[in-house]
């Protein structure tokens, strides 16, 4: 009996752990893929640039496109914070997004978006 509870205590660590990596690989590829878009087309990185620094310079379309990519990019990073609140990600990793988001967030066109 005793050996059944050590094992049963063994593979739910396991698992928890399983559960743990998987959900930080999911959340680091959705984060990869969010900027491997702005990587891959010059005018998002323009974009992107411009709307961080300075929102009110954005025009018509562009505030479209440019409040899509950061609703994309904080649905990312609002995943990750559930994730942590519910124990699935370490804190550790949380801190490392913790402070982009900070960073992010201090960006004057991020706060006028």
């Amino acid at each position: 009996m005793v050996i059944s509870l050590i094992y049963l205590a063994s593979e739910v660590r396991r698992n928890t752990r399983a559960s743990q990596l998987a959900a930080m690989r999911s959340m680091s590829d959705a984060f990869n893929r969010w900027v491997q878009q702005l990587t891959q087309h010059p005018h998002l990185t323009e974009l992107y640039y411009r709307g961080i620094h300075d929102f009110e310079s954005l025009e018509g379309a562009e505030i479209v496109r440019f409040s899509a990519l950061m609703n994309q990019g904080f649905r990312n990073l609002e995943d990750s914070y559930y994730l942590q609140a519910e124990g699935q990600l370490e804190a550790r990793v949380w801190h490392g997004w913790e402070a982009a988001v900070r960073d992010l967030i201090g960006y004057p066109g991020v706060q006028a978006w």
